[in-house]
């Protein structure tokens, strides 16, 4: 399975497992000028997720039918973590 996105597709995120991580998220605005998306997932499917960096920092962020969340800045390591634990149906 493939977790990079690519032009208009990407990856589909596997269903929530029942021992799930809760992410915390938060409101926010789209991503600034300063920001870039390195990878996304299928614009076919709701909710999407998209792996940003900028400032220095990673962070998730996710949109649906409520509007536009992000998770907290996290360093690389961490951020690229909670990527594929979000792809691998291990976080929401």
């Amino acid at each position: 399975m493939s977790f990079m996105g690519y032009a208009e597709h990407g990856p589909h995120v596997a269903h929530a497992l029942a021992t799930c991580e809760a992410i915390e998220w938060h409101e926010a605005v789209a991503p600034g000028p300063r920001c870039r998306a390195l990878r996304w997932t299928c614009k076919c499917r709701a909710p999407r997720y998209f792996l940003y960096t900028g400032g220095g920092r990673l962070f998730i962020g996710r949109l649906d039918g409520r509007g536009w969340h992000e998770s907290t800045r996290l360093p690389y390591r961490q951020a690229e973590e909670l990527w594929m634990r979000i792809l691998s149906g291990e976080a929401r």
